[in-house]
């Protein structure tokens, strides 16, 4: 599964967590493991970058860590950022 994720500030910190959380749910469905399925995520803001690739991880709770990882970026103060690190736990 391939996913291109908005990051930007304008996005909202809500609205970035329930994508970040979509994201979990599908892999987590797709019974992501060894030999199964793979899962990328590129982001954008001010441009693309390659943020999980395909073949960095093949289990479930690697992705969801390495998901969990990618920042918001942009005019987000601290405080939000925080708020959304301390929801996807």
């Amino acid at each position: 599964m391939g996913f291109v994720l908005d990051r930007s500030a304008s996005l909202g910190v809500r609205t970035y967590q329930r994508a970040l959380e979509f994201m979990e749910k599908l892999v987590k469905a797709f019974d992501m493991k060894p030999g199964c399925s793979r899962a990328g995520v590129v982001t954008f803001a001010d441009n693309a970058t390659t943020d999980i690739d395909f073949d960095m991880y093949d289990d479930y709770k690697d992705f969801s860590e390495a998901l969990k990882q990618i920042p918001m970026f942009g005019k987000s103060n601290p405080f939000q950022l925080s708020l959304l690190l301390y929801n996807i736990k």
